[in-house]
């Protein structure tokens, strides 16, 4: 899934206005500067969005959220109605149940944005404010200390793995839908349909004194757009992560994608992560990608699809041969 529009943003002042615009109650889009009231529980709630951004499947923005009784502040705002304009509930309660679970199961071990509000006649989910950069921004905006972060990552996700594995013996996962699987399995896991590197970031801002003082520390770790929880082999999870981290070069820019992916970024992975899951497992995750990224593209205009389309034929199916390759050249016989 595409990260969170508030990554970068820093938290800013709660706008004045000398004369507030009224209050849309049944609005079809969000719009900027706009103030849209809500349900959360019982209480009414208002939130205003600053910058808006149409995604393939949602609305975007930063915004301030205010609740009855409480100050205003900065939050995070999605609307799922996607860039053709249908409506999708579906998303706004598996990403609420996301959040959720993500937060009881690793709340200890990363921050997981609360949702503030959420308003299924809207279609809004309201998050609370992170000013962040993904781990996909950092390779691409400043490659070295990319690298100095990337292993002590890596450590990071075999504390998250265990957590999602533990999960599924606790009082939360009893509620979750389980999803079997043909493949061997050290034990089942909470998944989430949204687990991966891309949807992972580093608490801004990133200190460069902080950075001399102890070169060895993470900053911290930011996890969002979980979505659907369920239970599933750990395998699933493992492979997800690893075929995300083989999917960084994908897209943009197109020098990466043309690169194809990073073996020396997937070998490290390998060495850390790889006993979290098996080649049956890469397998299906890799198929999993491939039907999505080739039979799902979406352009703002018909020409824009197609041109999209072919750039996918030319480069992204030889991008995802290599990651392929790696995968039986790693797993065969792990």
């Amino acid at each position: 899934m595409n990260p969170m529009a508030f990554r970068k943003s820093p938290p800013a002042d709660t706008p004045k206005h000398p004369t507030r615009p009224p209050i849309r109650l049944a609005p079809l889009r969000i719009e900027p500067g706009a103030r849209y009231a809500l349900k959360r529980d019982s209480t009414e709630a208002v939130v205003q969005p600053r910058e808006v951004t149409q995604r393939n499947w949602s609305r975007v923005g930063d915004g301030v959220f205010q609740a009855n009784g409480e100050s205003p502040h900065d939050c995070f705002i999605k609307q799922y109605i996607d860039r053709g304009g249908a409506t999708h509930p579906d998303h706004l309660r598996f990403e609420y149940e996301g959040a959720r679970v993500a937060s009881a199961i690793l709340g200890d071990i990363v921050k997981v944005p609360t949702i503030l509000c959420s308003d299924d006649t809207h279609l809004i989910n309201v998050f609370e404010h992170h000013a962040l950069i993904t781990v996909d921004e950092l390779l691409r905006e400043d490659e070295k200390r990319f690298w100095r972060f990337f292993p002590l990552l890596l450590e990071r996700y075999n504390d998250i793995l265990q957590a999602m594995l533990d999960g599924a013996t606790q009082p939360i996962a009893e509620t979750l839908p389980e999803k079997s699987r043909p493949y061997s399995s050290q034990g089942s896991a909470i998944n989430f349909k949204g687990f991966e590197v891309r949807n992972t970031g580093y608490a801004l801002p990133l200190d460069a004194d902080d950075l001399r003082r102890s070169p060895t520390a993470l900053p911290p770790v930011v996890m969002f757009d979980f979505v659907r929880p369920y239970l599933a082999p750990v395998e699933e999870a493992g492979a997800k992560l690893l075929v995300s981290i083989g999917l960084l070069n994908w897209g943009k820019p197109l020098s990466r994608f043309i690169q194809g992916p990073d073996m020396e970024m997937l070998d490290m992975a390998f060495h850390y992560v790889g006993r979290w899951t098996h080649l049956a497992a890469m397998e299906a995750e890799l198929a999993i990608q491939s039907g999505f990224r080739f039979a799902t593209v979406k352009g703002a205009s018909r020409s824009e699809t197609g041109l999209k389309k072919a750039g996918l034929n030319l480069i992204g199916r030889h991008y995802m041969r290599k990651l392929e390759q790696w995968t039986q050249r790693r797993f065969a016989g792990h």
